[in-house]
């Protein structure tokens, strides 16, 4: 009969782990290695005559009884043959467990202490009974078939004169899972350096439990990690099992927890219920300070001190009340990180108290400790607007200060934005607080940025725009490529055209051109050319410095070469864009040239457009083209004879930015339009 053999730490009591001496049983239990065979509660040290000195272990897997012996264990009888065996370890275990100054003094306290019960906790870990001797590990039983019913038999010779031989035996079905439950959460303490947590089960369903893992995860610190273990305590009483766990922690943070139920030869059971606890003491949490009222344009201003934890409270509550005899009442909630809030539903010469109270996240609503009062006067006016004061550009962003409004009722300012691509003021920041702005989200020299900013009251209204400061920022990106290349053949030259990028780009400094012969080429022209790539594939570069016009004529060309074109824009920055897409000379007409330069005035009719006259003989006028700003398309304005070299554009309205060019006629053809020159009109 299997009697309760050993006591733990903790008042743990397990029940059947040891045989009792001279008992004709022992105990075998499955594990991740293979079979643990339990077959003594005395170390076989020290005591000459009641120890074993030699322990015989069978196997059988039949009721037949042909046991095959597996292996056997001989208690070492010096310090020097523990060792050799593998038990330093354990004599260092031992020395710490009790204190212990060597190796020897351990060894010493082996010989005198046959009992288990000496060795506490250490006495449940089946790796520290295998080293002293009175456990044995089958690992050729993990080669078995699962639900194999397996038998052991071990069979003690004991040492003294007249001792009587001991034989045991024992059996278990293999891959049987063991007898553990899922674990139910059941309380938690909470407090700021120290945490404790419990799960229960019934013991009846529970008998392998032994140990829980724990494992704990930190709210926003990656996943969960192993950080002790814990006893499972059996409560006869109450047929429960439980497993308690007291963690240090960090104060102020929230924490999730579960275990993982295991036997004493570590065999897992189900992982418990994941509980979440926060290391605050809830009940003793700081309440906000400094708490004032203002009587603002919107209503009544209230401020505070923010909370250094509001992840620990689920609101603040403001109470209020027109007379303190009566009490005070719920008024609002606000968010837990809220510091402001207005009170818009009062009336003007009325009298008003208030106070906070937090509402923590365990739902306690804490005593207040902050009050205040104010008198109902001010009226509902706009507030006035601020000044901006500069813009400076700082690493590569720009930063924007104003003379901040002395005024209470001002909650803050709110930053605004627009370009010169026509796109409408934009807000581009939260609420500041501060009288400076530094705006990282510009972009590079492609556009002109206007700022202005306008001061906000805590009920949310705005004042009108401030005064409006202007920043273009220093290019920090290549220039897009040049579009709209074309060319046309006139006087035995290839005249080449393109849209002049400075209209979108105001940092592009000029233009280069590449050529490349037919004979020469090579490579396949890819996506977003680079000069590099030109030059690399027998494009040669045509003019040393950039050009200032989007024009170029190349008079060294032969009859029945093909030529091909690429263009690139160089920008303020030193950068070179992208190359234009190629143009191919085989597919140019003859056609006649624009005019070589066209001028734009101002005048009070309306804008005034100049040209050079085309000097070519077959030359019999010009066309016109205007495109608004806003449009990609230019349209034609007029048709004019060769005598003409200027034109008043009286249809242009104010304001409005436009682009000109012209193109010139012949009999047979119009030729391609010049660059595009751009004013505002």
């Amino acid at each position: 009969m299997k009697k309760m053999l050993l006591t733990v730490l903790m008042a743990l009591t397990f029940t059947g782990l040891y045989p009792q001496e001279n008992n004709s049983s022992i105990v075998v239990r499955e594990g991740k290695d293979g079979v643990f065979i339990f077959f003594s509660d005395k170390l076989p040290f020290g005591d000459k005559v009641n120890r074993y000195k030699e322990a015989l272990i069978y196997r059988s897997i039949s009721k037949s009884g042909n046991y095959s012996m597996i292996g056997n264990i001989k208690p070492p009888e010096t310090i020097e043959s523990f060792r050799f065996s593998g038990g330093e370890p354990v004599l260092a275990l031992i020395a710490n467990a009790k204190k212990l100054e060597s190796p020897e003094q351990a060894w010493n306290f082996l010989q005198n202490h046959a009992d288990l019960r000496d060795y506490g906790s250490l006495a449940i870990d089946a790796g520290f009974l295998r080293a002293l001797c009175v456990a044995y590990l089958d690992d050729k039983a993990a080669g078995i078939s699962s639900g194999t019913k397996v038998f052991y038999r071990v069979s003690l010779i004991m040492s003294g004169p007249g001792g009587q031989n001991v034989e045991s035996e024992s059996s278990l079905t293999l891959g049987q899972p063991p007898a553990i439950t899922k674990p139910a959460g059941e309380r938690v303490r909470e407090s700021e350096s120290l945490v404790g947590i419990s799960w229960k089960a019934d013991t009846t369903s529970n008998s392998d439990a032994f140990y829980g893992e724990i494992w704990r995860m930190q709210a926003g610190k990656g996943g969960f990690e192993k950080v002790g273990s814990c006893f499972a305590t059996h409560d006869s009483k109450s047929g429960t099992i439980r497993y308690q766990v007291a963690d240090k922690v960090i104060p102020h943070r929230k924490y999730y927890y579960y275990i993982v139920p295991l036997t004493m030869t570590l065999l897992p059971g189900p992982n418990s219920d994941t509980i979440s606890v926060i290391s605050a003491d809830f009940a003793r949490l700081p309440q906000p300070t400094r708490l004032a009222a203002i009587d603002s344009a919107g209503g009544i201003f209230l401020r505070w001190d923010p909370l250094k934890d509001p992840l620990l409270y689920s609101g603040i509550l403001i109470e209020r009340t027109r007379d303190k005899n009566s009490g005070y009442k719920p008024h609002d909630t606000v968010p837990a990180g809220s510091s402001v809030y207005t009170d818009l539903k009062v009336i003007p010469g009325g009298l008003y108290y208030y106070r906070l109270r937090c509402i923590t996240l365990r739902g306690q609503i804490l005593q207040a400790q902050v009050y205040c009062s104010v008198l109902k006067i001010v009226s509902n006016i706009i507030p006035v607007p601020p000044v901006l004061r500069s813009l400076d550009t700082v690493n590569h962003a720009f930063r924007i200060s104003w003379v901040a409004s002395g005024l209470p009722e001002i909650a803050g300012y709110h930053m605004y934005r627009k370009d010169n691509l026509n796109n409408g003021w934009q807000m581009v920041s939260n609420l500041l607080n501060d009288s400076v702005f530094t705006d990282t989200t510009a972009k590079g020299g492609r556009l002109r940025y206007q700022y202005a900013v306008k001061s906000v009251k805590y009920d949310n209204s705005e004042s009108n725009f401030s005064n409006s400061l202007f920043g273009q920022m220093p290019d920090r990106e290549a220039p897009l490529a040049p579009t709209g290349l074309r060319a046309g053949i006139s006087n035995g030259k290839i005249v080449l055209t393109w849209k002049d990028m400075k209209a979108d780009y105001e940092g592009i400094t000029g233009y280069i051109v590449y050529r490349r012969i037919n004979e020469n080429a090579g490579g396949v022209s890819p996506a977003g050319m680079t000069s590099e790539w030109l030059l690399n594939y027998g494009f040669v570069r045509l003019n040393s410095s950039p050009l200032v016009s989007p024009v170029f004529s190349d008079a060294d060309i032969k009859d029945g070469t093909e030529y091909f074109y690429a263009i690139t824009a160089t920008a303020n920055s030193g950068m070179e864009s992208p190359a234009s897409a190629i143009l191919v000379s085989s597919n140019l007409r003859n056609d006649p040239a624009p005019p070589a330069s066209l001028y734009l005035t101002k005048t009070l009719s309306g804008v005034r457009i100049e040209w050079d006259k085309n000097t070519s003989a077959d030359i019999i006028g010009y066309t016109l083209y205007r495109r608004a700003g806003n449009t990609e398309k230019p349209e034609k304005l007029d048709v004019m004879n060769a005598t003409k070299t200027n034109y008043i554009d009286v249809n242009a309205i104010s304001g409005t930015l436009y682009f000109y060019s012209i193109a010139s006629m012949t009999e047979s053809a119009t030729g391609l339009a010049g660059p595009e020159r751009s004013i505002r009109y």
